[in-house]
């Protein structure tokens, strides 16, 4: 199995909307191809976490690379994992931000939901990208 990170901004126009869209087929189409993770939204940027076996999350991942509703998609190195970060999610999402009131978010993501999620040593890339994604974009947790 493989743990591939990806960090990606909104297409031009992407709404709420879209967002429920893209939200409900990951969760179909994860739950099919034995893939789990999570997404966080904030504003028009997303970071993914995508889990699985390789072949099935690099097909994943090409799609989401020919998705117009991506843009600038830019993948973190993928690692070689042996236990699942977000086992029990076929997408977690979180939606952060002053316009993420009713939002579909799984989780609210704070600094301890973080820490007891991401708790084996396979989680250290995971973990870091996620912090940093909230460090650069100044998100209270």
């Amino acid at each position: 199995m493989i743990q591939l990170i990806y960090a990606s901004a909104a297409a031009e126009g992407l709404g709420q909307d879209d967002i429920g869209q893209i939200l409900e087929a990951s969760r179909r189409n994860n739950r099919t191809a034995g893939l789990t993770g999570v997404l966080l939204n904030l504003d028009q940027s997303f970071l993914q976490v995508l889990e699985g076996e390789a072949e099935a999350v690099h097909a994943i991942f090409t799609r989401i690379r020919r998705d117009p509703r991506h843009a600038r998609v830019t993948p973190y190195p993928e690692i070689p994992i042996q236990k699942r970060s977000f086992g029990d999610w076929s997408m977690g999402y979180d939606a952060l931000g002053p316009d993420a009131e009713g939002a579909d978010s799984v989780f609210k993501l704070t600094r301890n939901a973080l820490d007891e999620k991401l708790t084996h040593e396979e989680s250290v890339m995971a973990k870091t990208v996620i912090d940093t994604f909230f460090k650069v974009n100044r998100v209270e947790r």
